[in-house]
């Protein structure tokens, strides 16, 4: 509450929401008196509300009324503005791009050293009796979920399903 003494008596004002102060409606009416007459929530103890707060404001001076209303907008608190800090910033697109490519350059490499370990760790006969292995069990579940690629009727090269 902001209190203004004037002729006598205490004039309380009310802090206004911004809601409040957006849905004012001045039309010919003094927009400073309108402001008060909306904020002025009593006159030493008795409550007003806008019609009375009106008729109360009309009859006090315009240059009292312009000095009362400098002082309930200078005892009002300062307005906070909030700011935004720290924003990502996004990379640009070109840096992302490569960046994916040294990624999967590097991934692949490490597969094809694995690919080669394991090359070198079991002998050709060892990988031919896995493929072998692999046949037997896709033969055995009658090729249930198995795919097969087919370049001919897909020219992306993408997978159709096989034959049962």
């Amino acid at each position: 509450m902001i209190e203004v003494k004037l002729l006598n008596y205490i004039f309380q004002f009310r802090r206004l929401s911004w809601r409040e102060e957006f849905a004012l409606k001045f039309g010919k009416e003094d927009p400073r008196k309108v402001t008060l007459a909306t904020a002025l929530d009593n006159v030493s103890g008795t409550k007003t509300n806008f019609e009375d707060a009106m008729r109360i404001l009309s009859s006090i001076p315009p240059a009292v009324l312009e000095r009362a209303y400098i002082i309930y907008r200078y005892k009002l608190p300062k307005a906070r503005i909030f700011s935004t800090r720290h924003l990502y910033k996004a990379p640009e697109p070109l840096t992302v791009v490569r960046r994916v490519e040294e990624e999967e350059a590097q991934l692949e490499e490490t597969v094809d050293t694995l690919h080669r370990r394991m090359e070198s760790t079991f002998g050709k006969q060892e990988l031919k009796e896995q493929r072998e292995l692999e046949q037997v069990i896709l033969k055995r579940s009658e090729h249930r979920g198995a795919v097969k690629k087919d370049p001919n009727e897909n020219p992306l090269g993408g997978w159709k399903e096989g034959k049962k």
